[in-house]
């Protein structure tokens, strides 16, 4: 998706200030890439999606979301739901408290957005956002 390291750099200026990471999937060809911020430096990285994704994808979930909070983004997060929700809306967005690179909760809005939707209605691509919101709360 990232062709050039231009390109990576403009995209890590743009996320300085209020991005905490952007993620790229692809359900067909099974690729995941993802910018974010790895010990205060924001990272590209590549990796193949596994078979188990959405059970990782609730760890992590347990391990960096707000214990208030964790019910919901993982009904929300699930993947019947959320596949359902990107075919018919295109998009979804949560706001909701996660452990960022310190170990203080910080207010987050994700936004996941369907990139590709086949003809069949599979979402075959998956962008997502999340976004520092601390400033405007």
């Amino acid at each position: 998706i990232i062709e050039n390291n231009e390109q990576k750099d403009e995209i890590i200026r743009t996320m300085e200030n209020n991005f905490a990471a952007i993620y790229y999937m692809n359900f067909k060809k099974r690729k995941f890439t993802a910018l974010k911020e790895i010990n205060n430096e924001k990272r590209f990285f590549a990796r193949i999606l596994k078979k188990k994704f959405f059970a990782g994808l609730a760890l992590y979930i347990q391990k960096t979301v707000h214990p208030d909070d964790r019910k919901n983004v993982l009904k929300k997060l699930d993947f019947l739901p959320i596949n359902e929700s990107l075919r018919n809306e295109k998009f979804v967005t949560l706001n909701f408290r996660m452990k960022l690179s310190n170990e203080n909760y910080e207010n987050v809005e994700l936004t996941m957005h369907a990139a590709k939707i086949s003809k069949n209605r599979r979402v075959d691509e998956v962008v997502v956002i999340i976004r520092l919101i601390n400033e405007e709360k």
